[in-house]
């Protein structure tokens, strides 16, 4: 099931986490679902996971959170194991 941003009376918070990798004249997946979604959402994207831990220490905290399994020098499914704790 789909929902939609409108029945919220604010925009969404995603944040998407992972790298980057130059694509030549491509853009990145990261940076093709950020275009995808910030015509409805507000969208914040950090390259690595300690940054994301820091990011997650404050407030206003995401509605929604992409994290790559595989990011240069980390593990998604270990920063997983932490957000869950």
């Amino acid at each position: 099931m789909i929902f939609s941003a409108h029945l919220h009376s604010h925009p969404q918070r995603i944040l998407i986490v992972g790298d980057r990798p130059s694509l030549g004249n491509q853009e990145s997946l990261i940076d093709f679902i950020a275009n995808c979604l910030s015509d409805r959402h507000l969208i914040e994207i950090l390259g690595a996971i300690p940054a994301m831990i820091d990011r997650l220490s404050s407030a206003p905290l995401p509605d929604l959170i992409f994290l790559s399994p595989n990011i240069t020098g980390a593990d998604g499914y270990h920063a997983c194991l932490r957000l869950k704790a």
